[in-house]
């Protein structure tokens, strides 16, 4: 058996580089399935980072998904070896870079004992509010923010122009220190998973700072949002340095959050779509489900 090469540094990776092997922390991991939810993976996406905080975007390809996904876990450290290394994708780049990585059926993957803690635990570049607006057309479009959280609104079915079904949608409002406001829209499973129960008591309420990475910047009418599915996480009370002007500022503070009910009704499928912030014009104006769509490389 070939033995496996020294650590490459992720800066260091070259396209076409097949003998290199890196050993990384996977900061973030999740499936894409295009613009259905529920269908197929297309492809698993990871946020990989070296000991020196390097970064990088990588792609499990649907036809390794089934072998190779099950190995690796967010939050883990693993020595990966045998993957091709290609130039980054115009549009779809969830980290800033020239270059990706690609996991082939020769690929492997070896879990390490490794101190996680060794390694960065935040992949992040925050962009300001008021500079939302420059990313809207650009590409790569996925973006990083930081506010304290005011308002987090129940989910709602939404159902786009073309498709058959609703998705589920939740909108969250953020604030800077500014007292600028960004809403936030999370969609599908994004939308129910978000949670603020682990650090929120209603009869002690204290403010909380929300890092939302892996968003789609939106415009219309000139007023800048952005959106969230599969690729967006968040962290909560994130202990980042850009989130400590929110703590010495809010933190002898009562900071009451406008939530939605503790028990909502159930959501029916078929009970009328309700659309919250957007006019006929605007939900015209969005790109379906309001994330980008990766083209399929094979």
């Amino acid at each position: 058996m070939a033995r496996t090469p020294a650590p490459t540094l992720l800066a260091n990776l070259k396209p076409r580089d097949i003998q290199a092997s890196v050993c990384v922390r996977v900061i973030r991991k999740w499936n894409f399935t295009g613009r259905n939810e529920n269908g197929p993976i297309l492809h698993v996406d990871l946020i990989l980072t070296d000991k020196e905080g390097g970064v990088m975007y990588a792609e499990i390809p649907r036809d390794e998904v089934q072998d190779k996904s099950p190995l690796i876990e967010a939050g883990r450290v693993y020595t990966i070896s045998r993957f091709r290394v290609k130039n980054a994708k115009y549009s779809y780049m969830p980290v800033r870079g020239n270059n990706m990585i690609e996991f082939t059926c020769y690929t492997r993957v070896v879990l390490e004992d490794i101190p996680s803690d060794m390694f960065p635990q935040f992949v992040y570049t925050i962009v300001p509010f008021d500079e939302i607006h420059q990313h809207v057309r650009e590409h790569p479009n996925f973006i990083d923010v930081i506010g304290v959280i005011i308002k987090v609104h129940p989910a709602v079915p939404m159902r786009l122009p073309g498709q058959p079904t609703s998705t589920l949608t939740r909108d969250i409002i953020i604030q800077d220190l500014k007292d600028n406001e960004l809403r936030v829209t999370l969609w599908g499973l994004r939308s129910t998973t978000f949670s603020l129960e682990p650090v929120y008591s209603a009869s002690d309420p204290r403010a909380i700072v929300c890092l939302f990475v892996g968003c789609v910047p939106k415009e219309f009418q000139r007023v800048s949002h952005v959106t969230g599915n599969n690729a967006c996480h968040w962290y909560l009370n994130p202990p980042i340095p850009e989130a400590q002007p929110y703590y010495n500022r809010f933190q002898h503070q009562h900071f009451p959050i406008d939530l939605p009910p503790s028990s909502p009704a159930q959501i029916q499928e078929d009970e009328q779509i309700v659309i919250e912030h957007r006019s006929l014009d605007e939900l015209n104006a969005v790109d379906p489900y309001e994330f980008p769509v990766c083209p399929i490389n094979h």
